[in-house]
């Protein structure tokens, strides 16, 4: 055997001695407390209750006018109010749309050229919790387009939309209409104009605060934009004129609104359009009642229908600042508001407890 060299003897002992000065004291007899993080490990973590904020932007120009937002629309968003109008006078349309992106809204309404002036406005209430999403195709009359079911405990609420017609082509508009409907869930749509219509369907239901059944069109295909539903217009035939369609929706914690509102109302020749003090408007099933809106609203649908003919388009809006300011509550006109018309709208109430 070796003889263990001096120095390396020492250096051991020095190691051994280190070892146990940092050695652990040894346990106590009593068990220790758990960490904080030990006790909390598996148990459901609490969320901050869901509150909502608002949105807005307006703008003006030609084509499409994207406006800044003063806050982005994200988790999820609903449509609180809206408001397109050609600045110099009525046209055909071609386009129509109000479409929320992130920090900014799409605003467009647009006859075949697109070069017309046009001023618009959007609002929206955010939420903190929610599902946001969104559909495209192609569509003839007024059809029925399924959507994704959401979270339980959720109401479905409208966020956006846009219609096109055939790129270079426009036409009078007679029905416009997006109504959303949460037990299928489904949203039900029309721009139509008198080529190939029969109205006494739609004329029967008009004017009762409705979802409306499809059957008077025909859903002919699901894209997965609308630029894409666009292109294929001009292979799209049918006895009414097609559109390429998106419809952008949100589910809302239910804990966030009231109970869905519906309202109806029409105006005869040369009457204001849905003006409350001179009106009788059905609200929910009570009818004769003066509408109250509230501001703070989250659309679930809208629709408005000339009783005459189709007509060119100035303007249409719902729960606008500019239909307020003319105690309205809905825009639907031609040049000269001298037609007959009808529109229904629904909505349910965003809780003022709740608003950031």
């Amino acid at each position: 055997m070796k003889p263990i060299r001096p120095f390396l003897f020492l250096a051991a002992l020095a190691t051994l001695a280190h070892a146990q000065s940092n050695k652990a004291p040894p346990a106590k007899s009593s068990q220790p407390s758990a960490a904080p993080s030990a006790l909390l490990r598996g148990m459901p973590r609490l969320l901050a209750a869901p509150s909502w904020s608002l949105a807005q932007g307006s703008g003006s120009g030609s084509g499409t006018v994207r406006a800044a937002l003063n806050a982005a629309l994200t988790p999820a968003a609903a449509l609180r109010s809206f408001h397109l109008q050609f600045g110099n006078s009525d046209h055909k349309l071609g386009r129509l749309a109000v479409l929320p992106e992130d920090r900014f809204v799409q605003l467009a309404i647009n006859d075949s050229g697109g070069e017309d002036p046009f001023g618009g406005e959007a609002s929206f209430a955010v939420v903190s919790r929610g599902v946001q999403k969104s559909i495209s195709g192609v569509g003839a009359g007024q059809i029925a387009v399924p959507l994704e079911k959401g979270p339980a405990k959720h109401v479905l609420l409208l966020s956006g939309f846009e219609f096109r017609r055939e790129a270079g082509s426009d036409a009078n508009v007679r029905q416009l209409k997006v109504w959303l409907d949460p037990k299928l869930p489904k949203a039900v749509i029309a721009l139509v104009d008198d080529q190939g219509a029969d109205f006494r369907g739609i004329e029967r239901a008009l004017g009762s605060g409705f979802s409306g059944d499809a059957g008077l069109g025909a859903l002919l295909s699901i894209k997965r934009s609308i630029d894409e539903a666009a292109r294929g217009l001009n292979a799209a035939r049918g006895n009414y004129r097609p559109y390429a369609f998106t419809i952008h929706y949100a589910w809302v914690p239910e804990e966030l609104v009231g109970t869905p509102v519906a309202l109806s109302g029409g105006a005869e020749r040369g009457a204001p359009v849905a003006t409350p003090s001179r009106f009788k408007l059905f609200t929910g099933a009570v009818p004769g009642e003066t509408a109250k809106v509230p501001t703070d609203i989250g659309i679930q649908g809208f629709e408005f229908y000339f009783g005459n003919s189709d007509h060119h388009l100035l303007a249409v809006g719902v729960n606008s600042t500019s239909a307020r300011r003319a105690q309205e509550i809905v825009t639907y006109q031609d040049g000269n508001r001298d037609d007959p018309l009808q529109w229904a709208l629904q909505y349910v109430p965003f809780k003022a407890s709740a608003k950031k």
